[in-house]
């Protein structure tokens, strides 16, 4: 068990020591991936906006950028952040990191109908699946 814990803790060293230098560039790119993730689930419909209003995922991008004084533009009709060296919230890894949170914080996770039904009747799970619908 000791050996597990000294292992984990020399992998977020690692990981936190090549961080350290990352350009806004490499920050970007990071955070690119994540949007991707997000975008992926947002579209198979694991996960939505908190307010539930949003149903495009690029409306939320946009929102967020707004509230976070990102800088992007406008390729192919899709936010892309602008990768300069004035852009603020990618310069220093403590405010990416705080971004990022910001963005997590922006979705809620759709609850599976199957975990929430513990009836065998099938009758009562279709019932609670179509109320649980009716709620997203």
């Amino acid at each position: 068990m000791f050996k597990h814990i000294i292992v984990l803790v020399l992998c977020f060293m690692a990981y936190f020591v090549g961080n350290l230098d990352a350009t806004i560039d490499e920050n970007i790119a990071e955070f690119n991936k994540l949007a991707y993730c997000y975008k992926q689930m947002f579209e198979e419909g694991l996960i939505k906006d908190k307010t539930g209003r949003i149903v495009i995922f690029e409306d939320i991008l946009i929102n967020l950028y707004g509230t976070c004084r990102v800088k992007f533009e406008y390729e192919n009709q899709k936010p892309v952040i602008q990768s300069s060296e004035n852009n603020e919230t990618f310069k220093l890894r403590s405010m990416y990191n705080d971004f990022k949170m910001v963005f997590i914080d922006e979705f809620v996770q759709i609850p599976d109908p199957r975990v929430l039904t513990k009836s065998g009747n099938k009758d009562c799970r279709l019932q609670k699946k179509m109320d649980i619908m009716k709620m997203i």
